[in-house]
């Protein structure tokens, strides 16, 4: 049985990062498992630039693959609304359009700009409730060779390594 107490998750996905394109597909692999045990999901996909994009579409590899050229021209971007996102991402919306509420962020990143700790550090600023590790611990295991340090230095089994500069 599924615990669903979080009714709305917003999966964010892509970014800025060289690990875009497999970013995608995480993203596509946790909505679609999202969906299968019953939550509403709202993919959240950050392009190469740096724009975000939401859109149900965006659900769906197959947008992906038919439309990653002219991308502003089939979805409208949008910004994050500091004033109004405390407990929440609110976008930066024209006149009358909505905007969607979610309970819980789902980072689905690769790399830089989302693995990092960058992310995690925007959902703690806009007191948004978010899966996976806090800021300091993304932050700390991006440096791999740091990572096998701390664990050595306490006792954590790891396989041997040698760095390189």
């Amino acid at each position: 049985m599924y615990n669903t107490t979080m009714k709305t998750v917003a999966v964010f996905f892509g970014s800025r990062s060289p690990e875009h394109d497999v970013s995608i597909l995480t993203g596509q692999l946790i909505i679609s498992g999202l969906k299968k045990c019953g939550y509403n999901v709202i993919p959240v996909y950050i392009d190469k630039k740096g724009k975000w994009y939401s859109d149900a579409r965006l659900a769906s590899m197959k947008f992906f693959t038919k439309n990653q050229v002219d991308l502003d021209k089939k979805l409208e971007g949008f910004n994050i609304d500091f004033n109004k996102s405390t407990g929440k991402i609110v976008k930066q919306s024209g006149f009358l359009k909505s905007n969607t509420v979610f309970d819980i962020a789902f980072p689905a990143f690769h790399g830089q700009n989302g693995e990092d700790g960058t992310f995690q550090g925007l959902c703690e600023i806009l007191n948004v409730p978010y899966v996976g590790c806090d800021v300091t611990s993304s932050a700390i295991t991006m440096d791999k060779v740091l990572t096998k340090m701390i664990y050595k230095a306490n006792d954590i089994p790891t396989v041997d390594f040698i760095s390189l500069n």
